[in-house]
């Protein structure tokens, strides 16, 4: 099975790591002149089958996707098994992702782990967006380095990540706690909800304390993606310098 992965980031990114068979990378040609000059260097020196082709058959083959003059033709997103969740050192930061169904946001949450050090991403089966071409390009290509889990009951993994002795946090805008005042605990997983609907009950029942980002504004202005900025960059200030 191959996935279609689009853009000069993405396609860079799924190189860099090397963790993804590349199959084939469609180049944009126009007046004979190469798009992306560099990456078809850099495929032709690592034996990638490249294709120089019109903008059309990029369009087609990215479904009108933002491809900027490169598509490629790659294997499955490695995801990491449940068993996996048990091999983590003893500091680690995970973030559980409850109910995010939009692709644009979960790629941006992506990008913000990468930056931030964050050791794995989990989120359902159900419920929730997959890794996709759409992902990696909002991410800008960062899903390539990350850990991400897709599990089928999240509540049962937090559960499960506890007895391994990860301390639960939930991420919710009506929490008392604000989020300057916590030291995260060595092993910790933040739990991010849904905009709309913000984090089930059956999963919430699974976090240990909740917190909120303290807001100047009248309303509720930070969506879930911009939200995982801030704490994300919190929890690294935290743990390099923390309080006590």
């Amino acid at each position: 099975m191959s996935e279609i992965l689009f853009g000069t980031n993405p396609v860079t990114e799924v190189i860099n790591a090397n963790r993804r068979q590349i199959f084939e990378v469609y180049f944009q040609a126009d007046k004979g002149q190469t798009s992306n000059a560099e990456l078809y260097q850099r495929c032709q020196v690592q034996k990638v089958a490249c294709h120089l082709v019109d903008k059309s058959k990029l369009d087609a083959l990215s479904k009108e996707g933002r491809h900027q003059g490169v598509v490629a033709k790659v294997s499955q997103y490695p995801y990491l098994s449940e068993p996996d969740l048990k091999n983590f050192p003893p500091k680690a930061t995970l973030i559980a992702c409850d109910s995010i169904s939009d692709p644009q946001n979960l790629g941006a949450i992506c990008r913000s782990a990468f930056v931030f050090g964050v050791d794995a991403l989990i989120f359902p089966k159900d419920r929730s967006a997959e890794i996709n071409a759409t992902v990696a390009k909002a991410s800008a290509g960062a899903i390539e380095h990350l850990k991400i889990a897709r599990i089928t009951n999240l509540a049962r993994t937090l559960e499960n990540l506890k007895e391994d002795g990860f301390w639960v946090y939930a991420a919710e805008a009506q929490s008392e706690n604000n989020l300057n005042s916590f030291d995260f605990a060595d092993r910790t997983v933040v739990v991010l909800g849904s905009e709309g609907e913000g984090i089930r009950p059956l999963v919430r029942k699974m976090c240990d304390e909740s917190f909120c980002i303290p807001q100047t504004g009248h309303f509720n202005s930070l969506n879930v993606a911009q939200a995982a900025t801030v704490i994300f960059y919190q929890i690294s200030c935290s743990k390099i310098f923390p309080k006590n």
